[in-house]
């Protein structure tokens, strides 16, 4: 596709239009069409490739789509409609030959661009209709992020520090010894956890705390968990395969997650994803994905008493629910995250698998307890202790630098 250019790139007030000017999540719509815009996880060795799905009105014609960086932008400066095609004569046309329905574009980008994006209807005689302008700003994200298993969307968990989650939780393969990030979000264990041991050839993802130096440590004595060893330590094969690359959170970073960050409160909610219960946490500059629907839990009766949030006889997971390819297309591309409610582990005996999720974090409390983020049907803690020789799910984040 020829990068063509329309305007300067935050300013198209001269030119009229539609400006959606959000770089982590560009996603707009005026009468004529429907547009977002996602990256979609690379190859190694290659691009980021942006995801375009657009959905046109029934009686337009056709459309034009162009791209263009943003310095390209600033060099050309603002164009009419009528300049536009006189100076490009060979403007690329998309028949929308299935009207009314999406049609997705695949471009590739390169990595940590600013870009800006054009669309506009031409009538039966192939001129642009007034007004039918859209024009979205976006950033493609790091190709490194991306290949490391990172989530696009940004998340600030201290006043200094924001971080991007792993795209699934950690689980550990005994017998080869083999880390990696489960295949979805939603994806989990469950009751094979039971089978933890050394020679184990399956899959395990409820850990005791600190346990990234002995995965497989399983007794009930809180005295053989004295030392904290972090997962992320460890190369993940799904995860760039390096060692440190990954990390736990903090308490205190759970918590200015859900309750400090710039509209917390707004910013997560209780839902299910392909029928799994779990938690659902949106990025920092969240833009919800065109024709879905999320209701923060906070708006449904869940409130704040002191260290958790608490809502009195209400299912929290009816609150939000998502097919597979809602979650995979629309809002996993956005930035959320989901944290699927995967249950604990005892011993060898697993409890509670798909109505509780418990995910440590790396502050210890007194001796034998250590902190974790734990969740239900009712309630959101942030801060209690935890015996630390249970087994609880590990969700790892990367510092954005």
């Amino acid at each position: 596709m020829s990068a063509i250019v329309l305007g300067m790139a935050f300013t198209f007030n001269a030119c009229g239009g539609n400006d959606a000017n959000n770089p982590e999540n560009p996603q707009v719509n005026n009468e004529y069409f429907t547009v977002a815009v996602s990256p979609v996880e690379p190859v190694a060795n290659q691009q980021v490739k942006m995801h375009i799905t657009i959905t046109a009105r029934e009686d337009v014609y056709r459309f034009v789509l162009t791209d263009f960086t943003k310095k390209e932008a600033e060099d050309e400066g603002c164009l009419t409609l009528e300049g536009l095609l006189e100076k490009y004569p060979n403007i690329t046309t998309y028949l929308h030959t299935n009207l009314g329905k999406p049609l997705e574009y695949d471009d590739t980008k390169n990595s940590e661009t600013e870009y800006v994006l054009v669309l506009f209807a031409l009538d039966d005689k192939k001129q642009p209709i007034a007004d039918s302008w859209i024009v979205i700003t976006f950033k493609t994200p790091s190709t490194e992020a991306l290949l490391n298993g990172a989530i696009n969307g940004l998340f600030t968990v201290d006043l200094n520090q924001q971080v991007r989650f792993s795209k699934g939780n950690l689980r550990y393969k005994p017998a080869s010894g083999v880390w990696e990030f489960a295949e979805k979000q939603y994806d989990f264990v469950g009751k094979g956890n039971a089978h933890i041991s050394p020679n184990y050839d399956g899959w395990i993802d409820l850990f005791g705390w600190g346990t990234g130096d002995n995965p497989t440590l399983s007794t009930t004595e809180n005295s053989d968990y004295a030392t904290f060893t972090n997962w992320g330590n460890n190369p993940i094969s799904n995860g760039g395969d390096k060692a440190h690359q990954w990390r736990t959170l903090t308490q205190s970073e759970w918590d200015h997650l859900l309750r400090v960050r710039a509209n917390a409160k707004e910013l997560f909610g209780f839902g299910t994803v392909d029928g799994v219960n779990g938690l659902i946490i949106l990025p920092d500059n969240w833009t919800l994905p065109t024709g879905l629907n999320f209701i923060p839990s906070t708006k449904k009766g869940l409130d704040y008493h002191g260290y958790y949030y608490y809502n009195d006889y209400e299912n929290n997971f009816s609150h939000n629910a998502f097919t597979a390819k809602q979650w995979a297309q629309q809002m996993q591309p956005a930035g959320a995250v989901f944290l699927p409610a995967a249950g604990y582990r005892e011993g060898t005996e697993v409890s509670l698998v798909g109505s509780a999720g418990y995910y440590w974090l790396s502050t210890p409390k007194k001796e034998g307890y250590s902190s974790a983020g734990e969740f239900n049907s009712s309630a959101l803690t942030l801060d209690y202790n935890y015996s630390v020789y249970c087994g609880r799910s590990v969700r790892l984040v990367q510092d954005v630098k």
